[in-house]
């Protein structure tokens, strides 16, 4: 477990210098994510963006905010922002929209929850686990929709 001084400090980014680092760190996560899923899509299909896409998004949105020193939390979100608008642009009508905003609202989710994991458990792999099961099954459902 981490010491009492350690809590909070993948939250305290919120509030301090490291949100630009943050927002470098999304920004690279999403450029990475794009060219790393567009590839696994065309080897493995659906299963790629179900179960292959999750774990290279939460490892790369979570991993160079760490590398970078960056906010965690702001990491996960402009990937959200990107990905949003991605969805948004990629659909018409309604399903735009919704694509769109549940985009920023389910990364955000997501980066809340590995700040959690990450300040309850001893390392970065297991912190983001929860996370990465919620975006799977997010993903499973949203595929299952569609």
């Amino acid at each position: 477990m981490h010491t009492v001084s350690e809590e909070g400090k993948y939250i305290k980014g919120l509030f301090s210098n490291s949100c630009l680092t943050g927002v470098i760190s999304g920004l690279f996560a999403s450029l990475g994510c794009y060219i790393f899923n567009m590839k696994a899509y065309k080897t493995f299909g659906e299963k790629a963006i179900t179960y292959i896409g999750p774990i290279m998004e939460e490892l790369l949105k979570t991993g160079l905010a760490l590398a970078f020193g960056g906010s965690v939390f702001f990491s996960h979100m402009v990937f959200g922002v990107i990905e949003g608008l991605n969805d948004f642009f990629a659909n018409q009508g309604a399903s735009a929209y919704y694509s769109g905003i549940l985009g920023v609202v389910s990364h955000g989710i997501f980066g809340i929850i590995t700040c959690w994991g990450m300040n309850c458990f001893p390392n970065f792999i297991e912190g983001i686990v929860p996370a990465l099961f919620l975006h799977i099954l997010w993903n499973h459902l949203v595929m299952w929709i569609n």
